[in-house]
C-alpha cells in the first residue's frame, strides 16, 4: 500500500508480520538502527544494521537474525531496494519502522515494526538421544543420499569425481580435509582437527562456499553434543573453535558465512539444521523428512551442511568412551 510522504514523492508501506528474538534485540532501540542494503535476491534481502545482517523473506523459516514480511510486500520491497541505500530506525508517534532512504534521504520504503510475532530463539538444541540416535541418524543420511545423489563434494560415502578439472581438483582437496577431519574426531583431538577445518573455509565458490557450509554442519553438530556432555570436546574449547573459524572465515571467505558461523558461535542455529538434530529420536520418517528438507537448502549449502553432520554422528554413533563432559 502506498501512502501519501509529502508532496513530492510516495512511499512504500511494508509490514514485519515475524522476527525472531535475536534480530529483535539487535535492531532495539529502534532509533539507534542504522545501516544500508547489502544484497537483494529472488528470495531474500539483507539489511546490515548495526554491523550485522538481517534477512527478509516472504517464506521460509524464521530463524537467527531474520524476519518475514507478506509476499506482496516482498516483491514491492525487491523491486524497490537497492544495494547500498541507506536504512535509519525511527519512531514516529508510537509507529516503529525501518526506513529505507533514496539518494536524497528521501523516505521511499517504511517496514513497519509495531504489529508482529516474536518467534523463539532458534537456538543450538542439546542432542536428544543417545549414542544409538546419534547411528541412527547417520544411517539416515547415508541412505538418502544412496537414494538421491544429493551429493557434498565432503561426502566421503561417494567415490565419484565431478567433471572437469577444477570439480576434480575441489573434490580431492575436499576428501582429504573431510578424511582428515574424521580421524581428528575419532581420536577426539581438537588441536588435529582445527588446521583441517581451517583449509575448508573459502573451498569453493558460491555465497556461502561448500567448505564453511561443511564447518557450519560439523560445528553446530558437535555444539549440540556437547550440551549433554556426549561430545569429543567440552562445549567452552568447541564454541571457541567456532569463534575462530567465524573470525576466519570474516577475512577470507563471504560475509554470508562469517555471519552464519559467528551467529552460531553465539548460540544460535539454521532452522533446519536445528530440526535435523532435534529428529533424532522422532522415528525414522521424520528423520528423513528433515534431513530432506535441509539437503535442498540453496544450491548445495543443506548438502554440504549434512556432510558435516554426518561425519560428527558417525564418529559419536561408533563409540561412546570418547565422550567428555560439557
Amino acid at each position: 500500500m502506498r501512502e501519501q510522504n509529502d508532496k513530492r514523492m510516495n512511499w512504500i508501506d511494508a509490514r514485519m508480520q515475524e522476527i525472531d528474538e535475536a534480530a529483535l534485540l539487535h535492531i532495539s532501540p529502534i532509533e539507534r538502527a542504522k545501516g544500508y542494503v547489502h544484497s537483494c535476491f529472488a528470495k531474500t534481502i539483507n539489511f546490515k544494521i548495526n554491523g550485522k545482517l538481517l534477512a527478509l523473506h516472504s517464506n521460509e523459516p524464521v530463524g537467527p537474525m531474520t524476519c518475514l514480511v507478506g509476499e506482496n510486500d516482498f516483491n514491492e520491497l525487491r523491486q524497490q531496494c537497492r544495494p547500498g541505500m541507506k536504512i535509519t530506525g525511527r519512531d514516529f508517534s508510537g509507529y516503529s519502522c525501518l526506513a529505507v532512504l533514496d539518494i536524497q534521504g528521501r523516505t521511499v520504503i517504511r517496514l513497519g515494526l509495531d504489529d508482529f510475532l516474536i518467534s523463539p530463539p532458534c537456538r543450538i538444541p542439546p542432542f536428544p538421544g543417545s549414542r544409538d540416535a546419534a547411528a541412527g541418524v547417520s544411517r539416515v543420511i547415508e541412505h538418502y543420499l544412496e537414494l538421491t545423489g544429493d551429493r557434498s563434494i565432503f561426502d566421503l560415502l561417494s567415490q565419484s569425481e565431478p567433471g572437469g578439472t577444477l570439480g576434480q581438483f575441489l573434490r580431492r582437496r575436499a576428501r582429504k580435509i573431510a578424511q582428515g577431519a574424521l580421524s581428528a574426531l575419532r581420536a577426539s583431538s581438537l588441536e588435529q582437527l582445527k588446521p583441517y577445518l581451517y583449509a575448508a573455509v573459502a573451498l569453493g565458490p558460491g555465497l556461502t562456499p561448500a567448505g564453511d557450509d561443511f564447518c557450519y554442519g560439523l560445528l553446530a553438530s558437535e555444539l549440540s553434543l556437547s550440551l549433554i556432555g556426549r561430545g569429543r570436546f567440552p562445549s567452552l574449547q568447541i564454541q571457541d573453535l567456532t569463534r575462530r573459524i567465524a573470525a576466519y572465515a570474516r577475512a577470507e571467505s563471504t560475509e554470508f558465512s562469517a555471519s552464519l558461523l559467528e551467529l552460531l558461535a553465539d548460540g544460535y542455529i539454521f532452522p533446519m539444521v536445528k530440526d535435523a538434530l532435534e529428529s533424532a529420536v522422532a522415528g525414522e520418517e521424520k528423520i528423513r523428512k528433515a534431513v530432506a528438507a535441509l539437503a535442498g537448502c540453496g544450491h548445495s549449502s543443506g548438502s554440504d551442511m549434512l556432510a558435516g553432520i554426518h561425519l560428527s554422528l558417525k564418529v559419536s554413533g561408533e563409540s561412546s568412551s570418547a565422550a567428555c563432559p560439557g
